[in-house]
């Protein structure tokens, strides 16, 4: 059970990392220190919104897209605010790093959707 848990854990920040950076190439971002940024970011955010998702879903029975809309604004605000708060730091620049953090997360959460109806 417990490397059943560990798998959905990791393959969900992997997937996350690797489209999130997908999207921050097409966004323009070659700096390799905003690369980390994304890697840093999604570290910090998306375990905790795999846990709190999964805790809701066990004990309180909520439907998965129900729990995602509740709890997916958070991790985009939470996020496009890191985005920006970073961007005042030239070597940390973004173009509109708002609109980024919104797009990599809009992008990355739809795919979630997508793979967890497969």
């Amino acid at each position: 059970m417990w490397i059943s848990i560990f798998y959905m854990f990791a393959i969900s920040l992997f997937l996350t990392i690797l489209t999130e950076a997908l999207v921050a190439f097409i966004w323009k971002v070659r700096s390799p220190k905003v690369f980390m940024l994304v890697v840093l970011v999604n570290v910090l955010t998306n375990p905790l919104l795999v846990l709190v998702n999964w805790t809701a879903r066990i004990y309180f029975s909520c439907d998965y897209l129900v729990m995602l809309f509740l709890t997916e604004p958070v991790v985009f605000l939470a996020e496009a605010l890191i985005y920006r708060s970073f961007s005042k730091i030239d070597s940390y620049a973004i173009k509109h790093p708002v609109w980024y953090g919104i797009t990599a997360n809009a992008v990355s959460c739809g795919l979630g959707i997508v793979i967890s109806y497969l």
